[in-house]
């Protein structure tokens, strides 16, 4: 079992990195409305209530029922087209392609479906544009995407003429560069058409793979119906898995051959006879497709019975009213099943077995022989009992629906897992790429993030908005202490312990409340939770020690920062002197004179403020001399080796010297021996920060460490 979920695991992996697949499972999401729109327009039709059906069909209704028709074929009749483009949009996205080129492929990829269909000569049928067309809608845009990345990337530009002229036209340039590409395109895929035409004998691909099919269905149905009937249900679901209408595809079989097994059973019980065929279209959508494609009614069940996932559980919610009259496409679409690897074994194999069991027990005669016609939007239970004429048939519906709930528990579980441990790994990569840009000095922007990465940042986002002032989010504490081991203060950092991806990186969560517009307040949160600490550290310590907070250059410019401050100082009857600010060299360029101003009047009150990784090179030495600050915290690239690396030692000592000039104290963080810490006493350091003296801790445990230094500094004393 644990080689089975590592393989789906690493299938799911493999499909996530597949630029075609995630394309095209793009295209549907730019669909779903569409999807969504004709589902809920379909129940308004063909609602099973013999009374409502009435009244939408009077005379007084006209208008309503062909509006409602309307906007159903509106979605539906073309829906080929529709799915062409949008998955030719999603390659184009992929790929990376300009924008220009970007908005031509969906338009090319509709060219190539009309071209495989056959459109403008005797082969066209226009039901291939709909949704019996979308092989041939997915075949299109996925070789006129393909090629014409392959095309516009190899070969050779011909806008060279106008690249010397002063004012050019670069819609034109774009124009000329995509010419050819899309001239080879359109002629391979009318090649190959016409390819078809000739071997078949005049018939297209569409129509080719219509007579294959009908063909083996119609040549095995006298030797065994009940194997022609468990191929064709692998295949609708198969179909469904890409994504495609399986019902609608295999429309030779659905309506020319099982639909006429359900006419014979009913012309043969009008003519006194017993029905002959188990297996019609009626069974199919009665027994076999409860809720909708897969069995949707018994995912959805097991989604609400097992899943913990907010997302799944909400799309299982939007979805549950819609599968009681078999419309699934919310389902499939949203969650998604199409190109999902782990719902693929249960979503073809719960079929399957309601399949079989159904015949077994008619054959048997346990049920009857269906031999009535329904609409297709008839709730499950109803339906078997209308089709039946028997109690027989709900109370199989039960049976079959509890064992498909079982069937897909494990596999709900199973998804939650791997979509865990996807976004894990979407994180880790956005913390990755957030790293690169705090090193190249640039602000996380959520535009110039991929699509992938966007979405993760907006549920990050979220998330944090959700995590405030809940335990998932709070602050902990790094003790400081002065060259004589005496407690001087401590820095307030920000974790956040997210309930799938684990601790964020703290930056990140900084840039993630920037983007989001929740700067102000996370900031209140710090400001709340410093002066928390600092109103119980003041029952049982004394001395002149401060908590210091980071804040950043967008928190110095919002305009409440003052306000509060003054709140969170207020509501814990807190000395401004108690609360020290901490800025990165990196934000002091960003400030404004009004920042500046801000800054003086709060040093006024009492605040002391904090220059924090001094060294990066960043600061204009005017905010060293107008006197903001009343420290240095030097950067930890510089005192991490400063054992060994002498350009260090050399750096430090003027900085200290430049600092003792100006009355301000220096700060040493990442101290992490005693060697390292005597050395950067020697150079002049006044307060060291780091792992000799503590990790950064909770509050409980700072008391802990004070008392534990302080008991050390008293033994030292005691031997000399």
């Amino acid at each position: 079992m644990n080689e089975y979920k590592n393989c789906i695991f690493d299938l799911a992996v493999r499909v996530s990195k597949s630029r075609t697949l995630r394309a095209i499972q793009d295209g549907y999401l730019l669909i779903i409305p569409i999807v969504v729109i004709d589902s809920f327009v379909l129940l308004f039709l063909f609602l099973p209530i013999p009374a409502y059906q009435a009244v939408l069909k009077d005379a007084s209704f006209t208008y309503v029922y062909t509006g409602l028709k309307l906007v159903h074929t509106s979605c539906s009749a073309y829906f080929s087209l529709l799915l062409s483009g949008a998955v030719g949009w999603g390659i184009a996205r992929k790929w990376g392609l300009p924008l220009y080129h970007a908005l031509l492929l969906p338009v090319l990829s509709i060219c190539c479906l009309f071209i495989f269909t056959g459109i403008g000569t005797g082969h066209f049928n226009v039901s291939y544009l709909g949704m019996r067309g979308m092989f041939s809608a997915l075949l299109a845009a996925i070789i006129a995407g393909r090629l014409y990345v392959v095309l516009f990337r190899y070969m050779p530009t011909y806008d060279q003429g106008f690249s010397h002229r002063v004012h050019v036209d670069f819609q034109a340039m774009d124009s000329f560069r995509s010419l050819f590409p899309m001239i080879g395109v359109v002629t391979f895929c009318a090649v190959v058409h016409q390819g078809f035409i000739y071997m078949t004998g005049g018939f297209t691909a569409q129509q080719t793979g219509d007579l294959i099919i009908y063909y083996l269905v119609t040549s095995m149905a006298e030797e065994s119906r009940l194997l022609v009937g468990n191929l064709y249900t692998f295949l609708v679901h198969m179909l469904w898995l890409m994504g495609i209408h399986g019902q609608y595809s295999l429309y030779v079989i659905t309506q020319n051959y099982y639909s006429s097994l359900l006419q014979q059973n009913i012309a043969a019980v009008q003519m006194g006879l017993e029905p002959r065929y188990i297996i019609n279209s009626a069974f199919n959508s009665t027994y076999v497709c409860m809720g909708g494609a897969g069995s949707a009614l018994a995912l959805v069940i097991a989604i609400f019975y097992k899943s913990r996932d907010k997302e799944m559980r909400m799309i299982a919610k939007a979805a549950a009213f819609p599968v009681l009259f078999n419309v699934s496409e919310i389902l499939n679409f949203g969650i998604p099943i199409i190109l999902n690897p782990v719902f693929a074994v249960p979503f073809v194999l719960v079929p399957l077995v309601n399949f079989n069991i159904a015949y077994f027990f008619t054959a048997i005669h346990v049920l009857p022989v269906i031999t009535r016609h329904l609409s297709w939007t008839t709730p499950p239970f109803l339906d078997s009992y209308m089709a039946s004429g028997s109690w027989r048939g709900p109370v199989l519906q039960l049976v079959l629906l509890c064992v498909d709930v079982l069937l897909y528990i494990p596999f709900v579980s199973w998804n939650e897992k791997i979509k865990q441990a996807q976004f894990i790994e979407r994180v880790h990569h956005l913390e990755q790429y957030f790293r690169q840009l705090e090193h190249d000095g640039t602000a996380l922007q959520l535009h110039a993030l991929g699509r992938e990465y966007q979405a993760t940042a907006v549920t990050l986002m979220k998330d944090l908005v959700r995590d405030f002032h809940s335990e998932r989010m709070y602050v902990v504490y790094q003790p400081q202490f002065d060259d004589r081991r005496r407690f001087t203060g401590a820095e307030v950092l920000l974790r956040w312990n997210h309930a799938k991806a684990g601790f964020v990186y703290p930056p990140l969560i900084i840039a993630l409340a920037r983007i989001g517009r929740v700067m102000a307040e996370l900031d209140q949160f710090v400001f709340e939770e410093a002066c928390a600490a600092i109103s119980r550290l003041e029952r049982v310590l004394c001395g002149a020690y401060t908590i210091s907070v980071n804040v950043t250059a967008d928190s110095l410019q919002h305009a409440g920062l003052e306000q509060q401050i003054h709140r969170a100082l207020q509501k814990y009857n807190v000395a401004p002197s108690r609360l020290s600010i901490e800025i990165t060299e990196q934000e002091v360029m960003h400030n404004t004179i009004q920042t500046i101003a801000k800054i003086s009047r709060l040093k006024a009150e009492g605040h002391q403020f904090l220059l924090d990784d001094f060294g990066m090179g960043h600061t204009s030495v005017t905010y060293l001399k107008e006197n903001l600050f009343d420290a240095i915290k030097l950067d930890s690239t510089i005192t991490r080796d400063v054992l060994t690396n002498r350009n260090h030692q050399i750096i430090i000592a003027s900085m200290v010297t430049m600092s003792k000039t100006l009355h301000m104290q220096v700060v040493a963080e990442h101290v992490e021996n005693a060697a390292q810490r005597d050395k950067l006493e020697a150079l002049g350091c006044d307060i060291f920060q780091g792992y000799l003296y503590s990790k950064p801790v909770s509050l409980e445990d700072i008391l802990g460490t004070v008392k534990k230094w302080q008991c050390d500094m008293e033994n030292c004393q005691a031997r000399t």
